[in-house]
């Protein structure tokens, strides 16, 4: 019943994270002591500004970028969260994070911003795999201590929710963050998260109602890629009070899924149709030119079916 997208993780960490009383959470539990000693997480807001421009596609999500200020009043920081979600280590990671950092100051500079902000890279994994990633001396073992002087170094905030226990994540006083932490920990393995329903949604009755109680039920539905047959099953053991919310938007998603079905079928239909006309005309010694005019559609279409006929 569930739809197949490409990416649920991204969807949902977008939607989790533009909630400011979620973001401010999020840091209260995952930034170092020294840093919350220092910053007014009370005035966090987000930047409205990226530092992703220059990456390869995929190499993260995106980046989600927040202002805060420090305690002092003296300077704020960019805290940056990036997620990594693959399910594989990506022993190099470091390499596309100094690339980041370094792109985030260059747009700075363009930006004529003076003094320059500190950009703090706030890594966040939720993959299959116990990962920690290594820095880039690590990646000389076999070169003289006196060359690691010339390597960059730098510190990240590295948090992989696969370290924290059920009953850590338990304990946390947000029950929003502690349901969307327990889903991802267990978001490679959509058997271990049918186990967690009732950790995940036993708490949740204050946000019935709200845009991310529904957004953490499709972003549920969407893992565990659950079956006509089987969506019963899991509603049993759904607490009582929260039944409702989660039929109610699980009938949403059905129902989008079978929009969206149909749509894609029209499209299909629509391109056949026109890959049908444009082998006719081919037959007719129609030009190019006067294909595309009359069909509305590109050279490059034009060829692709001319290469079709040919096989």
């Amino acid at each position: 019943m569930a739809r197949k997208i490409r990416n649920p993780h991204d969807r949902f960490m977008k939607a989790l994270l533009s909630d400011l009383e979620m973001a401010r959470d999020y840091f209260t539990q995952f930034l170092p002591e020294p840093l919350k000693e220092i910053v007014n997480l009370s005035a966090l807001s987000h930047s409205g500004t990226s530092f992703i421009s220059g990456m390869k596609e995929g190499e993260f999500f995106a980046d989600m970028v927040f202002e805060c200020p420090l305690k002092s009043g003296k300077g704020k920081l960019y805290l940056s969260i990036l997620v990594e979600h693959k399910s594989f280590k990506n022993k190099y990671v470091y390499i596309q994070l100094g690339r980041y950092l370094f792109g985030a100051y260059e747009q700075q500079l363009k930006a004529k911003n003076e003094p320059l902000t500190p950009v703090i890279p706030f890594l966040y994994y939720h993959g299959g795999e116990d990962w920690h990633p290594e820095d880039m001396r690590h990646f000389f073992p076999d070169y003289p201590a006196v060359l690691l002087d010339y390597i960059p170094e730098f510190k990240i905030i590295f948090r992989n929710v696969g370290d924290y226990t059920e009953e850590q994540l338990l304990q946390l006083g947000n029950a929003m963050l502690t349901s969307t932490l327990i889903t991802q920990k267990y978001s490679h393995d959509p058997e271990r998260l049918l186990t967690q329903v009732h950790n995940i949604f036993s708490t949740l009755e204050s946000w019935i109602g709200r845009n991310l109680l529904e957004d953490l039920i499709v972003y549920f539905i969407e893992l565990i890629e659950v079956k006509e047959e089987q969506f019963n099953i899991i509603v049993d053991k759904i607490p009582e009070i929260m039944k409702t919310a989660f039929i109610s938007t699980a009938d949403k998603l059905r129902q989008a899924g079978k929009k969206e079905g149909r749509k894609e079928g029209r499209q299909e239909g629509t391109q056949q149709t026109k890959k049908q006309a444009v082998q006719n005309m081919l037959r007719e010694g129609l030009e190019v030119a006067f294909i595309c005019k009359i069909l509305e559609v590109s050279p490059e279409f034009v060829e692709q079916v001319r290469k079709e006929m040919e096989v």
